[in-house]
């Protein structure tokens, strides 16, 4: 498995938060770490991932999904402890 971070902005008006949450809840791994970032763990590519959230999109709105095999920044002690035990 491999670890994603799925990050999205939600523009048009009556955003669809909750379908968007819904479905990066049913990964088997998953971290809420910023306010509209995910870390996924999953066998799922990017564009598999993209495609399951994608029907919750508007025009508007925004995605990035990326495969996560290097990291740094500011994090949680907790935050840390579930990447070094995922990627």
């Amino acid at each position: 498995m491999a670890v994603y971070c799925v990050s999205y902005d939600l523009n048009s008006p009556g955003q669809k938060y909750e379908k968007v949450h819904e479905v990066l809840k049913n990964f088997s791994k998953w971290y809420h770490i910023m306010d509209s970032t995910w870390l996924i763990s999953t066998h799922y590519n990017a564009t598999q991932i993209r495609d399951m959230i994608s029907p919750y999109l508007d025009g508007s709105d925004r995605m990035f999904v990326s495969r996560v095999d290097e990291y740094s920044g500011w994090l949680t002690d907790d935050e840390w402890t579930w990447l070094s035990q995922n990627v």
